[in-house]
C-alpha cells in the first residue's frame, strides 16, 4: 500500500468527493493506495466502476459479484470480509457498506488476503467519499423519476388537454407516444408473512428497469401505490396477435423480478389494447380491474387481462350485497345441505364445474367412484332444482363460485 498519512488518505477521497469527480476517480484512487483491485457496487450489487492498481479501469459483466456475497461475508464492526464468488473464481474481499441509516451500495477491495487490517483505513474513507457522489447521483434520478411520474399519472388519469400536449411532452425522454401502448401493472402477492407483505417499490422498480433495458428499451415503467406501471409500445394493433406477443414478455418480467426478490411472486393486469394515446386511462383502469380481480380469486404469479375475465369485469363494480344475495340464492340450498348433513356437495359442484364436466376427472379429484360421484351430482339438482346438462346453469354456478371467492376475501380483507 502507498505509504501516506491517515490525514493524507482522507484528505484525497473528500477532495475528489468535493470536487464532484465521480465514483470512478474514487474507486481509481483506493485501487492505487492499497495496491489492489477497488469496485464499488449499488445496492443490488452492480458493478458501477473498478480500478485495479495502475491506470486500468475494469469492465465488469452483470452479475460479476454473486448477488448473494453479501449475506456469506463475516463481520469484522462496519467492515465483512471473506470470500465471494466474482466472475467464475472466488476472491477474498474487504467491503464496507456505503451509508449507514440508509444504503448507497457497497464498495470493494478484492484479494485482501490477510492484509485487511491495513486496508480499513482507506476504504473508510473511500466509502465517505462514495456515499457523497451516489447521494448525489440518487437526488438527481429520485427527480427525473419524478417527472417521469407526473408526466404518466396525467396521461393515465386524463389531465393533459390534448393529443399533441402528450406528444410534445413525450418528445423530451424521446418517447414515442403516437404507437399503440398496452398498459400493465405488475404488484406482489400478497404474502403469507407479515414481514412480506410490503416488499420495496424500490426494489420492485429497479429490476423492472432492468428487464426492460435488456428486452425492450422502448417500454416507458411508472410506479404508483407500490406497483409498476408499464406502456409497453405494440408495433401492430392486432388485438389478435398482440397478446401471444405480450403475455410471455409480462411474464418474463414476474418471473425477473421473482428471482432478484426472494422468489416473492408477482402477478399482472393488462387492459385492452386502443389505438390512441388519449384512451391510455381505460386501460388503465382495466388493467387495475383484472389485477385487483386476479387478487380477490387468489391467483399467484399469473397475468390476467381485462377482456378475458368475462362476466366478472361486469359484476365488480355491483353493489356488494346485490352480490351476497346473488350467491345466497344460486349456492345457499347447497351450503345449508352440506351444514346440516355434513355432506360436501358444493365441493362436489365446484369439482365438476373446474374439471369441464369431466365425470372421470372430477371422480379422481375427489378420490370418489365415478357412481358416487353420479349420485352426488343428482342430488344438487334435486335440491336446486337446476338441470347440470344445461350449460347455462353450469354457468351460473361457475360465476356464482367465483363471485363467493371475491367476496370472501373482501370480508377478510385479502
Amino acid at each position: 500500500m502507498t505509504e501516506m498519512t491517515e490525514s493524507n488518505v482522507w484528505q484525497l477521497f473528500l477532495d475528489l468527493a468535493a470536487q464532484g469527480k465521480g465514483i470512478s476517480a474514487i474507486a481509481h484512487l483506493l485501487a492505487e493506495i492499497v495496491g489492489r483491485e477497488a469496485v464499488i457496487c449499488d445496492v443490488h450489487l452492480n458493478s458501477l466502476t473498478g480500478f485495479i492498481a495502475g491506470d486500468a479501469s475494469v469492465e465488469q459483466p452483470e452479475g460479476f459479484i454473486a448477488g448473494d456475497a453479501v449475506g456469506r461475508l463475516l463481520s469484522d464492526g462496519e467492515f465483512f470480509y471473506g470470500d465471494i464468488e466474482c466472475g467464475k473464481a472466488p476472491r477474498s474481499c474487504l467491503m464496507k457498506p456505503i451509508g449507514d441509516s440508509l444504503l448507497y451500495g457497497y464498495c470493494f477491495i478484492l484479494d485482501s488476503g490477510q492484509e485487511r487490517e491495513r486496508f480499513k483505513e482507506p476504504l473508510r474513507a473511500a466509502a465517505l467519499g462514495a456515499l457523497a457522489e451516489l447521494s448525489r447521483m440518487k437526488r438527481e434520478r429520485d427527480i427525473e423519476r419524478k417527472y417521469h411520474n407526473d408526466f404518466i399519472q396525467d396521461i393515465l388519469y386524463n389531465n393533459l388537454p390534448n393529443r399533441e400536449a402528450i406528444y410534445d411532452k413525450a418528445g423530451i425522454w424521446g418517447w414515442d407516444l403516437a404507437k399503440p401502448h398496452s398498459v400493465v401493472i405488475v404488484g406482489a402477492d400478497p404474502g403469507e408473512l407479515p414481514e412480506r407483505a410490503n416488499l420495496p417499490v424500490e426494489r420492485m422498480y429497479h429490476w423492472s428497469r432492468e428487464y426492460v433495458r435488456e428486452n425492450n428499451s422502448q417500454t416507458i415503467i411508472a410506479d404508483r401505490n407500490s406497483q409498476i406501471i408499464l406502456l409497453v409500445p405494440q408495433e401492430i394493433p392486432d388485438k389478435g396477435s398482440y397478446k401471444h406477443r405480450l403475455q410471455p414478455w409480462v411474464t418474463g418480467l414476474c418471473q425477473y423480478i421473482s428471482k432478484h426478490t426472494d422468489d416473492y411472486s408477482f402477478s399482472a393486469g393488462i387492459g385492452r389494447l386502443y389505438p390512441g394515446v388519449t384512451d391510455l386511462y381505460r386501460a388503465y383502469q382495466e388493467a387495475k380491474i383484472a389485477l385487483d380481480i386476479h387478487r380477490l380469486l387468489k391467483r399467484k404469479a399469473s397475468i390476467s387481462f381485462f377482456d378475458e375475465l368475462g362476466v366478472l369485469r361486469l359484476v365488480y363494480n355491483q353493489g356488494e350485497q346485490e352480490l351476497k344475495e346473488y350467491c345466497q340464492e344460486t349456492l345457499g340450498l347447497l351450503e345449508e345441505y352440506d351444514r346440516i348433513y355434513g355432506a360436501d356437495l358444493l365441493q362436489t359442484l365446484i369439482a365438476f364445474i373446474y374439471t369441464s364436466a369431466d365425470f372421470g376427472k372430477t371422480a379422481e379429484a375427489l378420490f370418489v367412484h365415478v357412481n358416487t360421484l353420479r349420485y352426488r351430482l343428482k342430488k344438487i339438482e334435486e335440491i336446486t332444482g337446476k338441470d347440470l346438462k344445461n350449460l347455462s346453469v353450469l354457468a351460473n354456478f361457475h360465476v356464482a363460485l367465483q363471485i363467493k371467492t371475491m367476496l370472501s376475501n373482501m370480508d377478510r380483507g385479502d
